[in-house]
């Protein structure tokens, strides 16, 4: 490809040229001078069939491969040979051989006298030709061997890649081309490696920013190097892929629309008049509109499909078809026995799209609304709201009968009268006109509250006022809806009164609660002192019982004893726990920012410090930071890592995390472990005061610490709850909320 690409600008010598050749690097012929064909006595055609080698005449026949070879290198190339004559002669001459790196090849001249310079300076000249329209061209020129390293690039790599020539020359170029290409590229060369030439072949390059860019190769063989022109076709490619989705886009517009949709294909007779029309595509809701499936459809005419179609519609959309004018009608179809609302128009000549809606329940609901509009008035007659209608002079244009029960004068009274004509006290007519003027000139609805002096008493009413649209979108009236709100406004008095009595009865509960809580505060400092106190001598007895008789006692009798003992410790445990729970709702919140990771640090290592032998995995999460209680966070996160690290005590590779899961913006903290974890179906019974859910000689403990943990986790206005399956683990979820009815702390 590279050499006929160069054959545009490159069409040999004169005629009347040194006699020449040109060949590539095996020694074959690719053309031929006339002077050759004088020298040799050669037709041209004969000497394109013969090589280098056959034009020696009785030599060995590699003459040429020196020649060729130090041509090559760049180093002047001389030979005498004897040329072969077509009559059976030998002439002498002298060959001289030039490399022509633009096309890779070899120029041999056949020095005939005078005219052998003036032919060698034109070849050079072209070459340097070829060599500008290298260096010049707006397409990437390369040439690269079979083994797939740059040879030769011209500058428009380093325009479209970015790399400079010296980093791509003597480069694999495969390193280059996109991941997902590599095997097609790999086939494209396996072709060349074959001497098949490779046209409209893509791939990717990666560009020196590190993107890639599409380039559409032509190459072709020359023995063992490749001459190839690549294009910078990425825009095309793109726009290719953004045209894809945007018709992938109005396919699905297409499918999805509610809307009924169909094109169609304009079929006249030999007039040129609309005769009939053919289905091209429908829609899904043309299908459920129509009841007509498009398998059924598409291909065929609306006559094959519908013979009883009404001649008007092959008239009204061939003239959308011929004229290319769009229309909107609505029709009723009486081979479908249905009304549709129909906009049609003409994508190109001979063809229609027509958008559809079915209104045949539009259609017989206006007609319900006709038939209704008499019982509706009747309605609007008996309702107990009165309603009224106003006209810009503030003229009463309607009134309803309700009217008639609060003033004692019939609608027509009202009538064409404005309210200050009928005798409405001036303040309420004030308000009233200026509330009717404002909805006419602002087209907003109004409101306003009223009290009246009626026969029946003082009612009050909630009026609300609404703009009535007329053809041009200007308020033509003002539509009046009164309601009687008597008995709601005597309702809000009662409520109000039954608040005021309510906030008495708090205010009383209230203080009742803070003297029960501080008396519980006394108690429990009460309970507190007078149950160790026993549970202190109970331990003292036993533990000088063991030490000062226990060489007396048999077996059970010490068993007995630490039995007392350990029992006096766990209900100090428990009077502890029991406080704590307590405290938790009657300390205040301080709320500010807490790390939560340093306080997991601190609880671990305290665990670690209690239990040195055990080998225990921890992970914490770092720089976890909340907004909270920082000493009741520590009640929470001592209780959960405790319970962690008890739960993991028989598991070979205990593991325990401490971390936080973002969530919009809230956050979701979590203590994890791989331990005895629990069965869910006893879940609800996790945070319930005294419940557990392990034997206590499994796992020590009182039940007590979970509830806490929800005590103090709600108060902070979030909440808790655990992921967990027997003997995989457990997982503890808890959030902080805002630190509802914390009092904030700066740090």
């Amino acid at each position: 490809m590279a050499y006929d690409a160069a054959n545009e600008e490159y069409n040999g010598p004169p005629v009347d040229a040194a006699a020449f050749c040109v060949a590539d690097g095996q020694g074959r012929l690719l053309d031929v001078g006339e002077g050759l064909c004088l020298l040799s006595g050669y037709p041209r055609a004969e000497l394109l069939s013969l090589s280098l080698a056959e034009l020696e005449a009785g030599g060995s026949g590699t003459w040429h491969t020196a020649l060729i070879n130090t041509a090559t290198s760049g180093s002047p190339a001389r030979a005498e040979i004897g040329l072969r004559q077509r009559e059976g002669g030998v002439r002498q001459v002298e060959v001289e051989a030039a490399f022509l790196p633009a096309l890779g090849q070899v120029i041999l001249t056949f020095r005939d006298s005078a005219i052998f310079s003036r032919v060698l300076a034109e070849l050079r000249q072209k070459s340097e030709e070829c060599d500008t329209y290298f260096r010049n061209s707006l397409d990437l020129l390369c040439v690269a061997d079979n083994s797939g390293y740059f040879r030769r690039l011209n500058p428009a790599w380093e325009e479209v890649l970015g790399f400079p020539l010296h980093e791509l020359l003597g480069r694999k170029f495969i390193d280059l081309v996109h991941p997902d290409d590599r095997e097609a590229t790999m086939g494209a060369m396996s072709d060349l490696a074959h001497q098949r030439q490779v046209k409209d072949f893509t791939n990717r390059y990666r560009v020196r920013d590190g993107s890639y860019r599409w380039l559409e190769w032509r190459a072709a063989p020359a023995g063992d190097l490749v001459f190839a022109v690549a294009r910078d076709v990425t825009d095309r490619i793109l726009a290719q892929e953004r045209l894809c989705r945007s018709e992938e886009r109005y396919r699905l517009l297409f499918e999805e629309m509610m809307s009924g949709c169909a094109l169609h294909e304009l079929i006249c007779d030999r007039d040129g008049n609309p005769a009939d029309y053919r289905f091209l595509a429908v829609n899904g809701a043309f299908e459920r509109m129509t009841g007509l499936r498009a398998a059924d459809i598409v291909g065929k005419t609306v006559l094959e499909v519908m013979p009883g179609t009404e001649r008007h519609w092959i008239e009204r959309y061939g003239d959308v078809a011929l004229s290319g004018r769009s229309a909107e009608f609505e029709e009723y179809a009486g081979a479908i026995g249905r009304y549709y609302s129909v906009r049609a128009y003409c994508p190109e000549r001979g063809k229609f799209a027509a958008v559809f809606n079915d209104i045949t329940e539009r259609r017989l609901m206006e007609d319900e609304l006709r038939r209704q509009e008499q019982s509706h008035r009747l309605v609007l007659d008996n309702i107990p709201d009165i309603i009224a209608r106003f006209d810009r002079e503030l003229r009463h244009l309607y009134v309803s009968a309700a009217i008639t029960r609060v003033t004692g004068f019939p609608p027509e009274h009202f009538i064409g009268r404005t309210n200050r004509e009928i005798g409405m006290p001036d303040e309420l007519v004030d308000r009233w006109d200026a509330a009717i003027n404002e909805v006419f000139s602002s087209g907003r609805e109004q409101r306003l509250e009223f009290t009246y002096q009626s026969p029946r008493g003082l009612r009050h009413f909630e009026t609300t006022l609404i703009p009535e649209r007329g053809a041009d979108d200007s308020s033509a009236a003002v539509l009046v809806v009164n309601h009687d709100i008597t008995e709601l406004k005597n309702a809000e008095l009662g409520m109000r009164q039954l608040n005021e009595e309510l906030e008495r009865r708090v205010g009383e509960r209230t203080r009742e609660l803070e003297l029960s809580n501080r008396e519980l505060d006394s108690f429990c400092s009460a309970v507190s002192h007078d149950l160790r106190a026993p549970l202190r001598h109970i331990a003292g007895f036993s533990r000088v019982v063991a030490e000062d008789y226990g060489d007396r006692l048999d077996h059970g009798g010490r068993d007995l004893l630490t039995r007392i003992e350990g029992g006096a410790q766990r209900m100090d445990t428990l009077i502890n726990e029991l406080l704590s729970l307590s405290r938790t709702n009657r300390s205040p919140l301080e709320c500010h920012p807490v790390n939560l990771s340093t306080i997991a640090m601190d609880v671990v290592t305290d665990l670690r410090e209690a239990a040195p032998d055990r080998l225990v995995d921890t992970e914490i999460a770092p720089d976890v930071m909340a907004q909270c209680d920082g000493n009741l966070i520590r009640v929470v996160l001592s209780n959960l890592l405790g319970n962690a690290w008890k739960f993991t005590s028989r598991t070979e590779r205990a593991r325990i995390e401490f971390g936080v899961i973002p969530s919009g913006d809230q956050q979701t903290f979590f203590v994890r472990d791989n331990g005895a974890g629990f069965d869910m179906n006893f879940a609800d019974k996790l945070f319930v005061p005294f419940q557990r859910l392990h034997a206590r000689d499994d796992y020590e403990g009182t039940g007590i610490g979970l509830a806490t943990v929800q005590r103090i986790i709600h108060r902070h206005g979030g909440k808790i709850w655990a992921d967990a399956a027997a003997d995989r683990g457990a997982t503890f979820w808890f959030t902080l909320g805002d630190c509802l009815g914390g009092r904030p702390v700066s740090p």
